[in-house]
């Protein structure tokens, strides 16, 4: 269900906390040809996050 209402979502920023990295596996490729700029910030391993200050 969850992944159907990321999908659908076109308009709106979303933020996904997904520790398994299952969701953005799932959905990244299609979130990116829906245009929206997909992100990932990785607690465990930051070298493997984007990288982005956001402060």
């Amino acid at each position: 269900m969850l992944f159907l209402m990321l999908l659908l979502k076109n308009q709106q920023s979303i933020v996904v906390t997904d520790p398994s990295g299952e969701v953005y596996e799932k959905t990244s490729n299609i979130k990116r040809m829906q245009g929206f700029d997909v992100r990932v910030v990785n607690f465990k391993n930051f070298l493997a996050s984007d990288r982005q200050n956001f402060f």
